[in-house]
């Protein structure tokens, strides 16, 4: 007992559910056997005596057929039918020893085992001799075969029958004898799953009453306690001892009911202390109210001189602020005048670099021209030879025409004989007058080449006293550009010197305008803290006025605690 009342209460619910649980499974498995026992016994039954009876009463249907079979052989004369009933008898046959063969697997009883071996002996002749039946009946000896079934087989055949009457009667006081152990078998096990279930519940109930047991009377013990001290009866004390969770509460009950006496005791000490205080904090307050008076007088006039001071400091600042922003447009001046250097210097450079590009060109058309001027001076000259060389071919022409003229006489003169001489002289005469006319188209041509060169070599002189002028022009201009481009590299650092000069100046100023924002900052800040304190002052002195009243209640309060505390029972 003292060993379930140091578990945890957890644990004793463990405990509860644990044992459930294994009641439960107990239960399960004793009704699983059960179940599985009468399955088997009911499998064994199944399989060791329905199924064989079947098999045998099947086999007596099979041996009945086959006397029919046998009994119509004998009354037929027609080989057709014949083959038609042999072929029924021998799937009776087959049939009847598929069955036979399934019941020898079975396990035998001595007494089945005995009747099963009479069977076979029956059978056996019976076989032997439906065998000379059926050979005779074949030959249509229908009377002798007759006969023979009269004398053997109807004897065999209740030899036979008589021995599977005997097997199903055997398998059915075998099945009837299972059918009653199983009944007492059941019997047994409902008795035992029931006396498992009567004894789990027993144990349940009980284990339930003592874990309930256990847990409440610890909770009520508690509960009557709180009651107690509820009314105000400190002097109360849990006596439950134990290691679970209520163990616990019971001890942090007693350790709370310690505290409370303490604070309780020391209130009560408090209280009276309280008193006295409060009486000493009336007379303070009435002294730090004048006290506080006087501080916001003082403060109210600081306060008036740090906004007169933020005023002037505010002026001062804007006035930095139109200084900083006049040197903010200088330094951007002088930067853009700074930047219109450099430009103007390397526009300087590009524009002496492209007048010595125009002095070399005009040199160099200087020189093309005066080139230009020998070759059409020299092309005149060659002109005027041509001209001379034509007016010869032209003579020669001339003359040519002249001798072709008096050949053609000459050959008139001779007749017949000067006939291929005047032809010759004919074709001289075309020549000399071809000759004669491209000459003077020649000459045409030379004289107008001439004039084009003449022409040419006027232009060609204009030509090259405009490069001349040109040159004189550009070698002016590149002297022009060099002076503009040293000035203009003199004149770039100065500008870059004032730039920087005028940039430190504006960091000055901006660090000066920073700071005195700054100062302007911490006036406005300290103006608007006099107002706070000023304000501070007032509400302090109606705070002091407050604590006042505030200590005289609190003395009327030590003292209504002083009566309450004195209720309580420690």
């Amino acid at each position: 007992m003292a060993l379930l009342r140091n578990l945890k209460v957890s644990r004793k619910l463990l405990l509860l559910l644990i044992i459930s649980a294994l009641s439960l499974i107990i239960v399960g498995v004793i009704g699983i056997n059960s179940t599985k026992k009468m399955a088997e016994e009911s499998e064994s039954m199944y399989n060791n005596t329905l199924q064989p009876n079947m098999w045998l009463g099947q086999v007596r249907i099979n041996n009945r057929a086959l006397g029919e079979y046998t009994l119509q052989l004998m009354l037929t004369t027609d080989p057709k039918e014949n083959e038609e009933i042999k072929r029924l008898m021998k799937e009776s046959i087959d049939e009847i020893n598929l069955n036979i063969n399934q019941f020898k697997e079975i396990k035998l009883s001595p007494e089945n085992s005995k009747n099963f071996e009479a069977y076979l002996t029956a059978t056996e002749k019976v076989s032997k001799s439906r065998g000379e039946i059926i050979n005779l009946a074949i030959e249509n000896k229908n009377e002798e075969a007759y006969q023979l079934y009269k004398q053997e087989v109807e004897k065999n055949i209740a030899e036979v029958n008589n021995a599977l009457s005997a097997l199903q009667q055997s398998n059915l006081v075998f099945a009837e004898n299972q059918n009653e152990q199983n009944k007492k078998d059941l019997k047994t096990e409902n008795i035992i799953l029931v006396s498992v279930i009567v004894l789990t519940l027993l144990l349940l109930i009980t284990l339930g009453l003592i874990i309930t047991r256990v847990i409440v009377n610890p909770i009520n013990s508690i509960k009557e306690l709180l009651a107690k001290a509820e009314q105000g009866d400190f002097t109360v004390e849990g006596s439950y001892q134990s290691k679970d969770e209520l163990g616990v509460l019971t001890i942090s009950f007693n350790n709370m009911i310690i505290g409370l006496k303490k604070i309780i005791a020391k209130v009560g000490e408090t209280s009276h202390q309280v008193a006295a205080a409060s009486e000493e904090l009336t007379a303070s307050a009435g002294q730090t109210t004048t006290a506080t008076e006087n501080v916001a007088v003082a403060i109210q006039e600081i306060a008036s001189g740090a906004d007169t001071s933020s005023k002037k400091l505010e002026t001062n600042s804007t006035s930095l602020k139109g200084v900083h922003e006049g040197v903010l447009r200088i330094t951007d001046r002088t930067t853009n005048v700074a930047e219109l250097s450099r430009s103007t210097a390397k526009d300087a450079e590009e524009g002496s670099e492209i007048v010595e590009q125009n002095l070399t060109q005009m040199k160099f058309i200087h020189q093309s021209v005066s080139k230009s001027n020998e070759v059409i001076g020299s092309l005149s000259l060659r002109s005027n030879e041509i001209g001379k060389i034509l007016d010869v071919i032209g003579g020669i022409a001339d003359q040519t025409n002249l001798l072709a003229l008096n050949a053609a006489i000459e050959a008139a003169r001779a007749g017949e004989h000067g006939k291929g001489f005047a032809v010759v002289a004919n074709e001289v005469k075309k020549l000399a007058e071809e000759s004669l006319s491209s000459t003077k188209i020649i000459a045409d041509l030379i004289g107008s080449i001439q004039q084009d060169t003449n022409e040419s070599v006027k232009i060609m002189s204009e030509v090259k006293d405009n490069a001349e002028r040109g040159m004189a022009i550009s070698t002016e201009a590149s002297e022009k550009f060099n002076l503009i481009l040293g000035q203009t590299r003199n004149i770039t650092p100065q500008i870059e010197d004032i730039t920087q000069i005028v940039l430190q100046i504006s960091e000055s100023i901006e660090s000066i305008s920073t700071a005195s924002n700054q100062i302007t900052l911490l006036a406005k800040q300290n103006a608007a803290n006099s107002e706070d304190v000023a304000a501070a002052t007032e509400e302090q002195l109606a705070s002091m006025e407050e604590i006042n009243s505030s200590s005289q209640a609190l003395a009327f309060m030590a003292e209504e605690l002083n009566e309450l505390v004195s209720r309580f029972k420690i």
